[in-house]
């Protein structure tokens, strides 16, 4: 997935290995606006890990995921949930997600909520679609 222009676009392999941009993606056309940009891949820099595939056991150690996994703190920045979305849940996310803290391992690209124990980018996929749907 990639940001452009205040959209969301999510590219696959072509017969070619090129990267082309995939029209019938569940993110095409929704905006999240100029205020994110994703510089690169966490898994896509490393091919090994990129290759891995996700294991179908839900994750032990990890802590369960709060009934709003989107609510990371409030106005504060104290790391406390406050019932509300907002700005600051989607800088603390990112600035957890980007140092690879276990705190950000939100989904194991099944879009269930289950941690796979680490932090790759099917954490930011869940963490994009639990922050557009907001605490309900």
């Amino acid at each position: 997935m990639a940001w452009a222009d205040g959209d969301i676009a999510e590219f696959e392999r072509d017969a070619f290995g090129r990267f082309v941009e995939r029209p019938s993606s569940v993110w095409a056309g929704r905006g999240f606006g100029p205020k994110f940009c994703l510089a690169r891949s966490h898994s896509g820099a490393t091919p090994a890990l990129a290759a891995t595939p996700v294991p179908d056991a839900p994750a032990t150690s990890g802590a369960p995921i709060a009934e709003c996994p989107a609510d990371f703190t409030g106005p504060s920045m104290d790391g406390v949930p406050d019932g509300f979305v907002s700005e600051e849940d989607r800088a603390m996310f990112m600035e957890l997600w980007m140092a690879g803290d276990p705190r950000a391992d939100l989904d194991d690209g099944s879009n269930t909520g289950r941690q796979d124990l680490r932090t790759d980018d099917s954490d930011l996929a869940f963490f994009i679609s639990k922050y557009a749907e907001g605490c309900q």
